[in-house]
C-alpha cells in the first residue's frame, strides 16, 4: 500500500509539472523538477518574493517580467528569481520532496522547505558578445586565481563601462593580445597565458557587466577570455 501511495504521489507530481511546463512563457522550460536549495541560495543575484497567488506559472511570469534568467518556487509561497545558477552547489532531490501546495493553486506543488522547482529562460542565457574585428572568444568561462591566468596581467577597473567589447578595446589600446572580463567591473589584459586555462561551467560567469547588463562579465575568480 505504501509503495502504491508513493507511486501515486509521483504520478500526480509529474502531471502537475507537465501542466506547468505547457503554460510557461515562450522560451522557458523546467531545469530541475526538485533541487536542494542552500542557505547561500542556488540562484545568483537572487530576488525572493512571497506571493499569495504563487504557482510555477505565476512565478515564472513574474521573474520574466523583471528580466531574470532563472525562476523557482519554494516553500509554497516563495518565488525566487535569479540571473545565474550555482551549478557547483546544485543537487537534485526526489520529485516527491517538492510537495507543498502552491498558495495560488493547491492542486499544484511549489517546492518545500529548502526544496525548489527550477525553471530557466533559454532566451536569456548569456549572449555571445560582439567583439572588434580579429578578436574571438577563447574561453566562455575559465578559472582564475590571485596569480592571474593572463601572462603579464594588467587589470583595469571599469565601474560603469565594462563589457567584453569595451575590455577588448581597452586591452588592444595597450598592445595586449588577450583580454578577460571578471567580477563585473574588472578588465584583464595580457599577452598569453601563465598556465593553460581550465574551463568552468558558463553559468559560473554570471555577474552583469557594469557597462551592459545584457552581457555577463565573469564572477569571483571566473573570467571570460578573448584573444586576437
Amino acid at each position: 500500500m505504501a509503495a502504491l501511495k508513493s507511486l501515486l504521489a509521483l504520478s500526480l507530481f509529474a502531471i502537475s509539472a507537465a501542466a506547468a511546463g505547457t503554460l510557461l512563457p515562450a522560451g522557458w522550460s523546467v531545469l530541475d523538477q526538485c533541487a536542494v536549495d542552500v542557505p547561500s541560495r542556488l540562484f545568483k543575484s537572487v530576488k525572493i518574493k512571497n506571493l499569495s497567488n504563487n504557482t510555477p506559472q505565476d512565478c515564472v511570469y513574474y521573474c520574466d517580467s523583471l528580466g531574470y534568467t532563472y525562476a523557482g518556487v519554494e516553500y509554497g509561497t516563495e518565488c525566487h528569481c535569479g540571473r545565474g545558477y550555482d551549478t557547483a552547489a546544485a543537487a537534485s532531490a526526489p520529485a516527491s520532496e517538492c510537495n507543498m501546495p502552491c498558495t495560488g493553486d493547491s492542486s499544484q506543488k511549489c517546492g518545500a522547505g529548502w526544496r525548489i522547482q527550477v525553471f530557466v529562460s533559454n532566451d536569456k542565457l548569456p549572449a555571445s558578445p560582439v567583439l572588434p574585428d580579429g578578436w574571438s572568444t577563447a574561453y566562455g568561462c575559465a578559472v582564475d586565481s590571485g596569480d592571474r591566468v593572463l601572462l603579464h596581467n594588467k587589470m583595469f577597473t571599469l565601474p560603469k563601462s565594462n563589457s567584453p567589447a569595451a575590455c577588448v578595446q581597452k586591452c588592444a589600446s595597450v598592445g595586449a593580445t588577450h583580454a578577460g572580463v571578471e567580477y563585473g567591473s574588472e578588465c584583464h589584459c595580457g599577452v598569453g597565458y601563465l598556465w593553460q586555462p581550465v574551463s568552468a561551467p558558463i553559468e559560473q560567469c554570471d555577474m552583469d557587466c557594469t557597462g551592459n547588463s545584457y552581457y555577463n562579465c565573469g564572477s569571483g575568480y571566473r573570467i571570460s577570455i578573448y584573444t586576437l
